[in-house]
């Protein structure tokens, strides 16, 4: 091991290494930081007086009316009944709320899903049950893409093709192939 000595802190003193006395002037930085949080303070107390004065006198502003169609009294307030109350335990306020409701419209679903019934009688159209509808259309369906198909084609030549007029009796066709309106 090496022999190492003992030093005196007298011996280690360097006589050109010193302290920096001017790094920072805490009482100034103190100043600058007492004087950004007063003009915090100040500014913002000037903001909120301003906005305190805005909101008086947008309050004290009588609004122009947009249109000369007059209000009715009661334009802000929805037709009677104003609330459809929720089913609360043991009675209903109302007969009908929202849950009575949905229970009946799923109802009515059902019924018209599985049952038959006229949708058009006086042009013969009828409902059938969904189950009958499935069941139908699995024996025809290979017939109901192509009908498909041609119906689509059908229309769309129908309404690309420009429709050819016939002639009537009060019109008359000239030699260059121009309709014009006989006399």
């Amino acid at each position: 091991m090496p022999d190492h000595g003992h030093y005196d802190d007298e011996a280690l003193v360097n006589i050109e290494t010193r302290h920096e006395e001017s790094d920072v002037n805490i009482r100034s930085l103190m100043i600058f930081v007492v004087v950004f949080v007063l003009f915090a303070v100040v500014t913002h107390l000037l903001l909120y007086g301003m906005f305190r004065f805005f909101v008086r006198m947008e309050n004290g502003r009588v609004a122009a009316p947009m249109s000369d169609i007059q209000r009715p009294p009661d334009m802000n307030m929805p037709a009677e009944p104003r609330l459809q109350p929720f089913q609360t335990g043991k009675g209903l306020p109302n007969e009908t709320t929202p849950v009575t409701d949905m229970v009946a419209m799923r109802a009515a679903e059902e019924k018209a899903l599985n049952n038959y019934g006229w949708v058009d009688s006086k042009n013969g159209v009828v409902r059938v049950p969904i189950e009958q509808a499935k069941k139908l259309l699995l024996q025809r369906g290979h017939n109901l893409r192509r009908n498909l198909r041609l119906s689509l084609r059908r229309n769309l030549l129908r309404n690309l093709l420009p429709r050819r007029r016939r002639v009537s009796q009060n019109e008359s066709t000239r030699s260059d192939g121009c309709l014009h309106l006989g006399c």
